[in-house]
């Protein structure tokens, strides 16, 4: 411990600390051993650790009382850190290879050298042998992936991948490589003590590598778990076909839920059903009444059995607590406690743990088999995964069912249309009718968009966004309109309780309008699904009743009562436990509101499983009530967002002239609106929705034009964040509107520009629409209007703003070739920077001749009007007396 000057008695009252720490100092200032052991012991030092002190003769006493060297503590020093930074230090003059160095900092105390470590398992693992990477390359990049410090595990998770290619590139030499290491271990032991051997490395067996591997993958961390899974997947672009199906398909993907360790956990779990509570085996008479099996010797202990047990799955074993409970039924009634603390009366943790971790495994194999799907498609051939897809949809853990449900659409694109339409339809016809509600919300989101995709009726599209989007191939037999109609009415009309599956088919609305272009019936439900909504999020149809197809039921925060009475019903299986309600007014309503609903779409049901119909309509009894004090509800934030986000797709599945009349009114609500992310996705999609409303002519009607006009001068004089988005693509959107709109807005444009350009980056996103600009508009109007904000932007103080500007002086010195007069004056600004006082000025018309000689090198530019106006006053800079002029010419010369 420091000595800080204080003086306190020692256990005898007697003697200070301080004089007694001094009295066993030697004359020459040193520490005596068992001074210095004491030291050690009250400051309670790790071995190896050295303390170093100040001599006595070395302190200078201050006028408190206190000195130098009683202000400083002790400092510690780790010998074995100080022994292995002079080993690494010393690696060349003690001629240790690479591996050597490689080990030494894979074992390193130091974090950063462990780090280094697994930056450089990639290089040694191309340089080095076989033998050598087997045996100990990969070994430490093993216990890498596994140190103790999250950093570390990060860092080797992101260079994995050549360590998982390099083990199953060379597999096969595993069993040469420990032979030849264990006949070098035995010719050591031959020659040496056991004491004096080192020990052997031996390369990992594919059990052990498979295991350490698993663990990997289900890492706590996703930092380090989703690396390694990509690294997994990855192999398949390096690894042949056969060798990726073997060992990462089957050995890793598919083996996680067979792996030892999972047996393990599952025998555990068989075992302790054995112990699980069962009810007595017998009453105390057949028909004996409540009251007199409770009164009846042991009636206590078999009433509270049959309470909270559970009837064992091993019916042959009885359980503990009854075999105890018929043991005394002829002696006395058995005490609570007694009963309670019998062995198996509560299930074993390990029941718990062995299914937490089947369900962890389980859901991380479907997580590799949605990378699989999308990273190859059908190239890898994904078949094998449906059988495994399939007993997923049936699995007891609902959140194993709701990952099913989002592998369902990825893997749809990549395997073939019949397993799509007999297997993967049918799962999610039974996950979308599932109790709870994560379930459905996964199945609209993923699963829905996927299948529509690859299984919906397609003809030739009509729009370049459709034909991007359309999947290649045809199915031979597509899921009808009809049953696609029925599907989304299930998961987003009035028969769905959860707000949060409803606000999913809006969130995929887009991506389902054009999969199901060519699906009229299905098609228009969406749009009035959409139109429906914005309307009674504005107000529009009052009740809400009116509001759609399905009704006005997507209220904003009207499923979360729902959902937390769904969420609680579903336990952890994923069953719910409910009855319809006994009320005969509230079922009469709710059989009237589903009778409504057939005769509007016809069959209500058609679409669904036999067997879950029963369990559909069940659920819809249960909720009919609530849905009905909901129905009056405003729109969430996230639904008008997701229309809003979704209206360019929605557009182009209804084709401009036809889609424009029915979404226009929808539009200009959603412009309004007062939700600001809402506002902020359309400004960001003008430009496209533009786009496509001007279809296969140059520009847009004068009627389409006009809205748009109104739109874009909206989204100009909104907040900030709204009125950059609308700047980003304003080139783009100008382009399709009719010139005359285009003047139109041009004075709007000009003033946003003028004034609104505080931040740097505004100027600069404002600079490079400007040369978009320059394209679109006359001659005169472009030097009149646009030529003095490029001059203003070409003094400003920041770089990127001058830079961004500098390609808009060629387009206006091509524009002012059929006009003298405005030539003239484009000639006047340019050359006056060439004379600016400034050296930004001088700057800029280096920059400026550099974008005219760019420009000429198009074959239909002139280089002679170069040489004649610009030339002689660029070769007067050359004396400049700044020198980021001179350079700035070098560089335009060079």
């Amino acid at each position: 411990m420091a000595d800080f000057g204080f003086d306190w008695d020692d256990d005898d009252g007697n003697t200070s600390f301080s004089e007694n720490n001094e009295e066993k100092q030697t004359a020459a200032g040193a520490v005596t051993p068992e001074a210095d052991e004491a030291n050690c012991e009250r400051q309670q030092l790790p071995p190896g650790v050295v303390v170093h002190r100040v001599a006595a003769s070395d302190k200078q006493a201050n006028p408190d009382g206190t000195t130098e060297s009683s202000l400083v503590e002790a400092m510690v020093t780790d010998t074995a850190k100080e022994q292995e930074v002079q080993t690494l230090e010393d690696a060349e003059a003690a001629h240790m290879t690479q591996v050597e160095i490689f080990t030494q900092r894979a074992s390193s105390m130091f974090i950063f050298q462990r780090v280094w470590a697994a930056k450089e398992a990639e290089r040694l693992l191309a340089q080095e042998s076989v033998s050598t990477g087997l045996r100990v390359l990969v070994p430490a990049a093993m216990r890498l992936a596994e140190d103790r410090e999250l950093f570390v595990r990060e860092t080797m998770a992101q260079n994995l991948q050549p360590t998982l290619h390099f083990y199953y590139a060379n597999k096969s030499a595993v069993a040469a490589v420990t032979a030849e290491a264990e006949a070098e271990a035995q010719a050591k032991a031959g020659t040496q003590d056991d004491e004096d051997g080192e020990p052997v490395n031996l390369p990992p067996s594919a059990d052990a590598f498979g295991a350490w591997l698993h663990r990997v993958l289900l890492a706590p961390h996703p930092s380090v778990s989703l690396p390694a899974q990509r690294a997994a997947v990855g192999l398949g672009r390096q690894l042949a076909f056969d060798a990726f199906h073997t060992e990462i398909v089957h050995g890793v993907v598919l083996s996680l839920v067979q792996n030892p360790v999972h047996q393990h956990l599952m025998r555990q779990r068989e075992r302790s059903k054995d112990m699980v509570v069962k009810a007595r085996a017998s009453a105390p008479g057949p028909s004996a009444p409540p009251a007199a099996v409770a009164a009846a010797p042991g009636g206590l202990g078999a009433g509270l059995a049959s309470l909270f047990g559970r009837r064992s799955w091993q019916s042959d074993k009885p359980s503990a607590v009854t075999a105890a409970t018929n043991d005394t039924a002829g002696d006395a009634p058995l005490d609570v406690e007694q009963i309670v603390s019998a062995p198996g009366f509560f299930v074993s943790p390990a029941d718990d743990e062995a299914r937490l971790a089947a369900t962890r495994r389980k859901l991380l194999m479907l997580h590799m088999i949605h990378l699989v799907a999308v990273e190859f498609g059908a190239a890898q051939r994904p078949a094998v995964f449906v059988p495994v897809v399939e007993r997923a949809v049936k699995d007891p853990a609902f959140e194993v069912r709701r990952d099913a449900a989002a592998v369902l659409g990825s893997l749809a694109k990549a395997v073939s249309a019949d397993l799509a339409v007999d297997v993967l339809f049918q799962c999610f016809l039974q996950l979308a009718q599932d109790s709870v509600w994560q379930v459905r919300q996964s199945a609209a989101r993923h699963a829905l968009p996927g299948l529509a995709l690859v299984l919906a009726t397609r003809e030739t599209p009509r729009d370049a966004l459709v034909d991007a989007f359309a999947y290649t191939n045809r199915p031979p037999r597509p899921v009808a309109d009809r049953q696609w109609l029925q599907l989304v009415e299930s998961l987003a009309g009035s028969r769905e309780p959860s707000h949060h599956v409803r606000a999913a088919v809006f969130e995929s609305v887009g991506r389902l309008a054009l999969a199901l272009a060519d699906c009229p019936k299905s098609r228009d439900a969406l749009t009035a699904l959409v139109v429906g909504d914005v309307q009674r999020a504005h107000g529009g149809s009052g009740s809400g009743s009116g509001g759609g197809l399905f009704g006005g039921t997507s209220g904003g925060d009207d499923g979360d009562g729902l959902d937390d009475e769904d969420d609680d019903a579903g336990d952890d299986d994923g069953y719910a436990a409910g009855t319809a309600y006994d009320d005969a007014d509230e079922a009469a309503a709710a059989a009237e509101a589903s009778a409504v609903m057939i005769r509007a779409l016809g069959s209500g049901t058609a679409a669904l499983p036999r067997a879950s119909r029963g369990r559909h309509v069940a659920r819809t009894r249960l909720h009919a009530p609530q849905q009905t004090q909901h129905a009056t509800r405003a729109v969430g934030r996230d639904v008008v967002y997701q229309c809003a986000f979704n209206f360019p797709a929605l557009l182009a599945a209804l084709g401009s002239p036809t889609g424009w009349e029915r979404l226009r009114d929808v539009y200009m609500q959603l412009s309004k609106t007062e939700h600001f992310e809402a506002r902020r996705t359309l400004a960001s999609s003008l430009h496209e929705v533009a786009r496509m409303l001007a279809g296969t002519s140059s520009t847009c009607s004068a009627a389409h034009s006009a809205d748009l006009e109104s739109v874009l001068c909206l989204f100009l004089i909104d907040s900030d964040e709204i009125k950059m988005a609308a700047l980003e693509h304003l080139g783009d959107t100008l382009r399709w509107l009719t010139p005359a709109g285009r003047v139109r807005c041009l004075p709007m444009v000009t003033q946003v520009f003028r004034h609104d350009g505080r931040a740097w980056r505004t100027r600069q996103l404002m600079a490079r629409q400007l040369v978009e600009l320059c394209r679109l508009f006359p001659a005169a109007l472009v030097v009149g209007s646009l030529l003095p904000l490029a001059v203003d932007w070409a003094h400003d103080a920041v770089a990127g703003v001058r830079a961004a500007v500098a390609p808009a002086f060629p387009i206006v010195f091509e524009l002012t070739k059929l006009d003298p007069a405005t030539q003239v004056r484009f000639f006047e600004t340019v050359i006056s920077f060439s004379h600016a006082q400034s050296f930004r000025g001088r700057l800029f018309f280096v920059e400026i001749c550099a974008a005219l000689l760019a420009h000429d090198q198009d074959p239909d530019a002139d280089p002679v009007d170069f040489d004649q106006f610009f030339l002689p006053s660029l070769a007067a800079l050359a004396a400049d007396r700044v020198a980021n002029v001179r350079i700035a010419l070098a560089r335009l010369v060079r």
